[in-house]
């Protein structure tokens, strides 16, 4: 139960953070950019994508190949959290 609870409680701070992201006008980055910065693949940065360790990454256009942008505030989250562990 008390998993449970600190999951929940986890996804309310992730999208809380995300709602921030799409109001607030701050630097975006390309996932190149990404895989520059931390000098991994693109697998890799498409990997933390997907398992919200980049919270608020979104793709540019609606399309399947769109490339994705990751805010500064989701390099700043996924810092601290990897710097926790």
């Amino acid at each position: 139960m008390t998993c449970a609870i600190r999951m929940s409680n986890m996804t309310n701070s992730l999208l809380n953070l995300q709602e921030m992201i799409v109001m607030s006008d701050e630097r975006w980055y390309s996932a190149a950019e990404i895989q520059e910065r931390y000098r991994v693949s693109r697998k890799t940065v498409m990997r933390w994508i997907e398992d919200g360790k980049l919270p608020g990454a979104r793709k540019k256009a609606p399309y399947k190949r769109s490339p994705y942008e990751i805010p500064q505030s989701a390099i700043d989250y996924f810092e601290k959290q990897r710097n926790s562990s």
